[in-house]
């Protein structure tokens, strides 16, 4: 047991089922959407930050279905590579690092984008924060972190971690697509789950 979830509960195969459909429903599945969905410009980068954002909820239901050390590395490397790159006897070269790419992408998105980019952040940011305090109360008071049948708050921090980062590349979508100078809008899968579209121009006879 890892995350507060109790190994083997449902089946011999998968140590922590719920933490392991969760992985994919909650973060792999907004992976797929914008895969299938989105990057309106289609551009390499978006095809990269969706893609990485399934293979993410892939890796964290490899690690949560196994106990694996191989998922374990799979699911926290890229924060890995980011912090600890260069890092002599394990202390971050660069520990503020990650903060400052943070602010400096959302300062940037924030003052290209436009109104729908400041809204997608703010929820993304909201979201993801939201869900990290599930995260923190399931880490350090496992014994309250319970929603029923065997589920504990790491449930909420997966979806909540999963849709707080697609929002965040479907921001950047629209910042891209607003310094491109191409139109687009914003639709919507269920009601909920935003996605970008480019608008074709109405033909002048």
């Amino acid at each position: 047991m890892i995350d507060g979830e109790q190994n083997y509960l449902y089946h011999h195969g998968i140590v922590e089922i719920h933490n392991t459909w969760s992985s994919l429903a909650g973060i792999s599945l907004f992976g797929l959407i914008g895969l299938i969905k989105g990057n309106a410009t289609r551009e390499k980068r978006y095809f990269l930050a969706y893609l990485t954002l399934f293979l993410i909820g892939v890796g964290s239901a490899g690690l949560h279905g196994t106990l694996h050390w191989v998922f374990q590395s799979s699911d926290v490397l890229m924060n890995f590579m980011i912090v600890e790159q260069g890092s002599p006897n394990g202390n971050p070269k660069y520990p503020r690092l990650p903060a400052f790419l943070s602010a400096l992408v959302a300062v940037n998105t924030m003052g290209i984008g436009g109104r729908i980019t400041r809204n997608m952040n703010f929820s993304s940011l909201f979201i993801y924060l939201g869900a990290s305090v599930f995260w923190m109360v399931d880490m350090f008071y496992c014994d309250i972190s319970s929603l029923g049948y065997g589920m504990t708050f790491h449930v909420i921090w997966h979806f909540g971690a999963g849709f707080g980062a697609y929002l965040g590349i479907v921001s950047m979508e629209n910042c891209r697509c607003v310094a491109l100078r191409k139109s687009c809008e914003l639709r919507y899968i269920s009601g909920f789950i935003p996605y970008m579209k480019l608008v074709q121009a109405p033909k002048v006879n």
